[in-house]
């Protein structure tokens, strides 16, 4: 069992090095992201084109995963043998997958005409006014038990931190309390 996850650390390293050495993933995910983003406003796109690049997220997110799994196992050798630069290794690796992943799904074409446009607007600034004063509400309970924490025990690191996450869980909740008026 040992020299099988020493083969596949490995090929995952000696992978890594190629793409690293060889800078692919600056040229080549750029440049993917710019081709699958080729449609414009009343232009058509090649129906092949469009499946062909559909392939190619297919597989780019399948690399993203590899590299994540490698990640993941990296971090796992390192947490077993308690290794902190094999678990900063398998934390960045896992990072790198992801944004591998993140840059192919994350571009797409949107075309929309004004008054299409400003009802997007409109639903996004609903959707933020309607989660940020949630998200701040959750935020300021955790900074109250943390503060509760701290005074339970006559922590003033612990007392800090809980007013600090109460303060910022309040400026996330006002934001969302004003974005109607920041947002018009």
């Amino acid at each position: 069992m040992h020299n099988i996850s020493g083969a596949f650390k490995s090929l995952f390293l000696k992978f890594g090095n190629f793409l690293y050495r060889g800078s692919f993933l600056f040229i080549a995910l750029p440049a993917l992201v710019v081709l699958s983003a080729s449609g414009t406003a009343g232009a058509t796109v090649d129906p092949s084109w469009t499946g062909l690049l559909a392939d190619i997220r297919v597989w780019v997110n399948r690399l993203g995963a590899a590299v994540v799994l490698a990640g993941a196992v990296r971090f796992g050798l390192g947490w077993q043998s308690d290794d902190a630069d094999k678990k900063t290794q398998g934390l960045s690796t896992i990072i790198a997958g992801c944004i591998v992943m993140a840059m192919v799904n994350l571009a797409v074409t949107v075309t929309a005409s004004g008054s299409t446009a400003a009802a997007m607007w409109g639903a996004t600034r609903d959707l933020l006014a309607l989660w940020l004063p949630r998200l701040g509400g959750v935020v300021i309970a955790v900074g109250g038990i943390l503060l509760g924490l701290g005074w339970k025990n006559d922590d003033a690191e612990g007392k800090s931190r809980g007013v600090q996450t109460i303060i910022s869980g309040s400026i996330v909740a006002a934001l969302g309390a004003a974005v109607h008026i920041i947002f018009v």
